[in-house]
C-alpha cells in the first residue's frame, strides 16, 4: 500500500471524526441554551411570594365563566389529591 493513500485515509477519518464531534457539540450547545438546561444561571423568572401579589380574585373583571375556571384551577392547585 502506498504511503500517500494511507495518509489520505487517516486524514479522511480524522476529518470525519472532527466534523461529527463539532456537529454534536454545536447541537448540544444549542439545545442547552434553547431549553435552559444546565442550571438556573439564566433564570428569566421572578419568584413571587403570595404577600407580594397585589391582584386578587375580586379584581378579575369580565366573563363569569373565566372567573369560574380560575377558581377551579386554584382549587385544583390547593387540593390536588381531590382531583386525581
Amino acid at each position: 500500500m502506498d504511503t500517500k493513500t494511507v495518509w489520505s485515509k487517516i486524514l479522511k477519518e480524522i476529518g470525519l471524526s472532527l466534523f461529527w464531534s463539532l456537529s454534536m457539540i454545536m447541537c448540544l450547545r444549542f439545545f442547552f441554551q434553547e431549553f435552559n438546561i444546565g442550571g438556573l444561571a439564566n433564570n428569566k423568572f421572578e419568584i413571587k411570594r403570595p404577600k407580594d401579589i397585589k391582584q386578587r380574585l375580586t379584581d378579575v373583571r369580565g366573563i363569569d365563566e373565566i372567573k369560574e375556571e380560575l377558581e377551579n384551577v386554584i382549587k385544583m392547585l390547593q387540593f390536588p389529591d381531590k382531583y386525581r
